[in-house]
């Protein structure tokens, strides 16, 4: 079956049983040139929210096309039968698809590439989001490693909220003071440096608010069980 679908493809069918991803890739592409014309002014000199939204629909995409591939790559079985189809002259339809696809591509990232603000603010963002899951996973350890009830564990979670929230508001307010370790004027793709600093000042941002939002409700429940365990005492 596998041999089938790896040496032809029905590039008709598989667009009309994926039409709606078709539809949204049509939709953000259009979505791009619209953002682009909102400005009177050439889009490098265009302002910073157009430049973002002209690069979050090209991103957008770019997304759409490479699920689009995931989807072929899921129809014949394997990325290797995928490209042993594009070898088979019968999906000519399928060759000319991708070959129309590759010319576009350089269309799509090459403005991202000229918009040093914009690719500055993207990457950012998507940094943030990726590191997400390393800060929830190491909140995840930390909680496994305290003890599980009573006012031991408000003691334990008091300490380290602490700990967080100085060490955060300490490394916060040394990127407020040395605003010149970021901002877009000094990054390029040969210096991250400025995007390291930004992302992880937000990230110290987080941890302070939630350090203290843990560190004040969990003081209320240590001194609540607390007088628990007072009142126990008195009356016993």
């Amino acid at each position: 079956m596998k041999e089938d679908q790896s040496n032809e493809i029905d590039l008709a069918e598989f667009l009309e049983q994926h039409s709606s991803l078709f539809v949204v890739l049509g939709v953000f592409s259009a979505l791009a040139i619209y953002i682009s014309d909102l400005g009177a002014e050439p889009l490098d000199t265009a302002p910073l929210q157009i430049r973002i939204g002209f690069a979050g629909a090209l991103l957008l995409s770019l997304l759409i096309l490479l699920v689009i591939y995931q989807e072929m790559v899921n129809h014949v079985g394997s990325v290797e039968d995928l490209f042993r189809a594009h070898t088979n002259f019968k999906n000519w339809d399928l060759m000319i698809f991708t070959a129309g696809a590759a010319f576009l591509l350089p269309s799509l990232i090459t403005p991202l590439l000229r918009q040093i603000s914009t690719l500055y603010y993207v990457i950012g963002v998507l940094s943030l989001i990726f590191s997400l899951p390393l800060i929830f996973e190491v909140v995840i350890i930390i909680d496994s490693r305290l003890t599980e009830e009573g006012i031991i564990r408000y003691v334990q979670i008091i300490c380290v909220s602490a700990f967080t929230y100085w060490a955060s508001t300490q490394y916060s307010d040394y990127i407020i003071s040395n605003s010149n370790l970021t901002g877009v004027e000094s990054f390029s793709l040969s210096n991250v440096e400025p995007l390291f600093y930004d992302v992880t000042g937000v990230i110290a941002l987080i941890a302070q608010t939630l350090a203290g939002i843990l560190l004040l409700s969990n003081s209320f429940k240590f001194v609540e069980e607390l007088g628990e365990k007072v009142r126990e005492v008195t009356n016993s």
